[in-house]
């Protein structure tokens, strides 16, 4: 993990930190903490609530992320912030386990989700977490199927990868929506840093 993942890692996982608490956390000199800080600042993803010597923090609102758990009954949507924390829970019942079905009902969970509190132009990712429980969905490309319908690039969650940055816990359906978004705020934010577009 390069020094500008980490930096952020870090702020995701402990809160807002003076650079010199990041320097001493992640061993490196204040003056590295800055450069890798300012990219970050100027797309967004970080601030400074007291400038110009307060502490960094994550700017939650920057973007916001969906995550659906997808059950065998029903769809568990959640929006989350860039902290992965939750600002609407939604859930619906399938109308049926048909592929089809299922990804009608996960289209219309996710449009209604960002219709409401202005998400919607400020999301563009989806983390999803389908149940191995129904057999006929094992093989069903989730991703590029949801990703056709919602307009959003979709994100299959690895939860455990995500609990490691922000301590969801996926063992409740509400946990694994919220893990699931925040799988792919984590990827969002590591390719922005690998691709120097931050």
């Amino acid at each position: 993990m390069g020094t500008a993942a980490a930096l952020f890692a870090a702020l995701l996982t402990e809160g807002p930190q003076s650079r010199t608490a990041l320097a001493g956390r992640l061993g490196i000199s204040a003056a590295a903490v800055t450069r890798a800080a300012g990219p970050l600042l100027d797309a967004g993803y970080l601030t400074v609530p007291a400038r110009p010597a307060g502490p960094l923090a994550i700017r939650s609102g920057r973007e916001f992320f969906v995550g659906v758990t997808v059950t065998a009954t029903e769809l568990v949507g959640a929006v989350c912030d860039l902290t992965a924390r939750p600002h609407l829970i939604e859930r619906r019942a399938l109308r049926g386990v048909r592929v089809p079905e299922v990804l009608d009902d996960l289209e219309a969970l996710a449009g209604t989700m960002l219709s409401r509190g202005g998400y919607r132009s400020r999301t563009r990712h989806l983390g999803l977490a389908v149940s191995d429980d129904v057999l006929a969905w094992r093989e069903v490309p989730w991703g590029d199927r949801v990703a056709q319908r919602t307009g959003l690039t979709v994100t299959i969650s690895e939860p455990g990868a995500a609990s490691t940055w922000f301590g969801v816990d996926g063992s409740t359906a509400h946990g694994l929506a919220c893990a699931a978004a925040a799988a792919s705020v984590q990827l969002r934010v590591l390719g922005l840093i690998r691709s120097d577009r931050v």
